[in-house]
């Protein structure tokens, strides 16, 4: 049996943990960029490799970008991504 359940948030962001791990910084930016994202319904989900494996920045994916990687250094302070990423919300 399939069933379908609503979703609560509007968009989804994928991290890619291997990125974060070579990039020494861990929760330095997600924890911040999930406090900020999650009152506009966009939800920050870390997943295993990306495939893109950018040198000295972590590899994220906007679920309402499907074409798009968005490739950040790993120093970008976590309100000037959330601009970013608030961006495409309108």
């Amino acid at each position: 049996m399939i069933r379908f359940s609503k979703a609560k948030p509007t968009a989804i962001v994928m991290a890619c943990e291997k990125c974060f791990k070579r990039a020494r910084i861990k929760d330095k930016l997600t924890k911040p960029l999930k406090r900020a994202l999650k009152p506009h319904g966009i939800k920050v989900v870390k997943t295993q490799c990306l495939g893109v494996c950018p040198k000295g920045a972590v590899a994220l994916h906007d679920s309402r970008r499907p074409s798009q990687w968005v490739i950040v250094d790993h120093s970008t302070p976590p309100s000037q991504l959330k601009a970013l990423l608030l961006e495409a919300v309108g």
